[in-house]
Formats: C-alpha cells, structure tokens, sequence
C-alpha cells in the first residue's frame, strides 16, 4: 500500500472546499446588503424627521407672520409698517430653532424672515388675457420695458408668454410643445397661469442667473385674487423697485 488516497476523495475534498468558500462569499454578501439596507432605512428616517421638523418650523414662522399682520391695523400699507421691518427675536437677531433633548435645549440652528408685498412686482400672470389665448399687449410691452432694463432678451420674455397661453403656435421666438418634450428628461409647457414663481424655472431659455435677476421684480398670483374689476393685478407703488416703476410708463 502507498498510502495514497483515492482520488474521488480527493475531488470531494475539492469541492467541499469550494462550496465552503462559495457559502462564505454568500454570507458575507448578504450581511453587506443587510448593513447597507439598515444604514439606508436609518438615513431615510432621518431624513424624514428633519423635513417634518423643517415644515413645523416653516408652519411657525408662518404663525409670527400672520400675527404681525393681524396687528397691522393701518388701511393702507407703506414701508414703516411694523411688518416690513426685518423680523427678529428680541435683541438677538434671528429666531434660534431649539430643539430639546432630554432635560438639555439642543441648538439646531437659526431662522429669520421678512414679509413683503406681492403686489410691489409684476404679475407674470398679467401676460395672458382670461381666454388663455392672447397676451396682453399693454402688459406685454411693460415686460419689455423691464427685460431690456434688467438686460434679460426678449426670447425669454416670449417663451413665458408660450408657458401660459394655451395654443401651440410659438410667440415670436417662444418655445411650444415641441422644444419641451424635445429634453431628457421631456415635459410639456402648463399652458396656464403660474401657480409659484419657481415654476419660472421650468421656462425655456431660464436659467438661474435670469432667475435671480427678474425674482425682485416679478411674482406670480393668480389673475382676479386681489386685482381690479379686469382681473389684472395693480402695482403697490409703495414697494415697488426701481426697475418696475420705470417699466411701468413709456419712454
């Protein structure tokens, strides 16, 4: 005898060695998978905590707000109104949002706001008339006097007039249908009035740099909310800038 061991022992050794190798390989795939879909659940829960924490917050600052209004008791709104101002808390300047952890006060972070009138800008819902067909011609030229003003080209000025009428037929240079599902990913223009400014963003040719040079002087209300019997919404002259005010009158 050799001492030798059959050789159908030695490929069941083989491949008792392999299987143990595989099952660990297994094994310690699905722990990973498992850390990770933990880690994952914990990031989400967190997640979800601070954004209800972040409305509870916004929901308290509407509060103050609403508070400061409720004792404006003048019949017309100018800029030394308690409600103009700057809100602050006492002497500190911002609000401190505090949350409490246990018996000790954990500082999150601070807040602060300021109320203004909607009314000292534009209305970019002024643009179409009640049909949703046609703009607006007379509001539509106190546009271009505020885009050549603020050096924003009228191409953009005509895709917005496209984003709220309801046809298909581009304004001018504007952007329809086509232009918007022609992207990655593809949408189609609202072809009505705009619900938020923000949605501002969404327009052809709006980038973020456009976006912050009309926001100081263009909003977004819904036409007959707090306008006159033609349902367009007036300027408070009160609060509006520079650049509105002279937009508002002809060269």
């Amino acid at each position: 005898m050799n001492g030798r061991k059959p050789p159908v022992l030695s490929r069941q050794a083989g491949v008792a060695l392999i299987t143990a190798v595989l099952l660990v390989a297994i094994a310690t795939l699905l722990a990973a998978k498992m850390s990770w879909d933990n880690q994952l659940n914990i990031r989400r829960t967190e997640t979800t905590l601070m954004q209800e924490q972040a409305r509870l917050f916004a929901l308290g600052a509407e509060s103050v707000s609403v508070e400061i209004l409720r004792r404006d008791s003048n019949s017309f709104d100018y800029l030394c109104d308690d409600w103009a101002y700057q809100i602050h808390y006492g002497c500190e300047g911002a609000f401190p949002l505090i949350q409490e952890v246990g018996i000790e006060e954990l500082v999150l972070g601070e807040m602060e706001g300021k109320l203004f009138d909607a009314q000292g800008k534009l209305n970019i819902n002024n643009l179409i008339q009640a049909e949703f067909e046609e703009p607006n011609e007379t509001v539509r030229q106190i546009f271009l006097r505020l885009f050549d003003i603020l050096g924003v080209e009228q191409v953009v000025l005509d895709s917005i007039i496209d984003w709220l009428d309801t046809n298909t037929v581009p304004n001018g240079a504007g952007a329809e249908d086509g232009t918007y599902t022609a992207l990655d990913p593809p949408y189609r223009p609202a072809n009505s009035y705009m619900t938020s400014i923000s949605e501002l963003r969404a327009v052809n040719g709006v980038n973020e740099e456009i976006f912050q040079t009309l926001l100081p002087h263009i909003t977004a209300i819904e036409p007959g909310w707090c306008g006159s019997a033609n349902g367009l919404t007036p300027v408070n002259m009160n609060f509006a800038t520079a650049e509105v005010l002279g937009s508002l009158h002809e060269d």
